[in-house]
């Protein structure tokens, strides 16, 4: 019923038809799905979560209308609601959407989910903007129906959480092993 994608998604100002969702393998190859490839698609799942756009214009004019473009393509995929993070946001943001989720499972709405989850982030979390704000729902906002407690929903919320701490752990730890190595640095 969800798709989270964690893939960068570069909009494409001057043609938005051409906007892509990057998926990277392990030896650095690349695959791409761009938007007008995405409208031909036939998918099956009420809510689609995009945490990484990437914008390469400067014009935000042309920026809105892609990231626009780029939504109405899931909507006419078959998916009515849409989460987009509009910019990148720090490791802590996981967070939020596991507040989300969890509020989707609660029965909310999607817009009072997103809302909640929000308010909990910043009273709990951070108050930063940068941290918080850049998700925007759009299209549908009615509440998900979940099959009767899910098993799965359970494990993939925890394994969002889990697969988020080891990314925030391993980020941590090339960032100390990179001070560490930096030359000139103290040893």
């Amino acid at each position: 019923q969800i798709i989270q994608l964690d893939a960068p998604v570069e909009l494409d100002g001057r043609s938005p038809l051409y906007s892509r969702l990057i998926f990277r393998g392990a030896g650095k190859e690349e695959e791409v799905l761009r938007t007008h490839e995405v409208v031909g698609l036939k998918l099956d799942a009420e809510l689609a979560v995009f945490n990484s756009i990437n914008w390469r214009s400067q014009n935000t004019k042309n920026n809105c209308r892609s990231l626009l473009i780029f939504v109405h393509a899931w909507n006419c995929a078959g998916i009515p609601g849409i989460v987009a993070s509009l910019w990148k946001t720090s490791d802590l943001s996981s967070r939020l959407l596991a507040d989300f989720y969890l509020n989707l499972k609660q029965g909310q709405n999607k817009s009072v989910a997103l809302r909640r989850a929000k308010v909990s982030f910043i009273e709990k979390v951070s108050g930063d903007p940068n941290d918080w704000a850049s998700y925007v729902l759009y299209g549908d906002i009615t509440a998900l129906q979940f099959r009767s407690e899910s098993p799965g929903f359970i494990i993939g919320i925890a394994l969002i959480g889990s697969l988020t701490l080891v990314a925030v752990l391993a980020v941590q730890y090339s960032r100390i092993r990179r001070d560490r190595l930096a030359p000139g640095a103290e040893r």
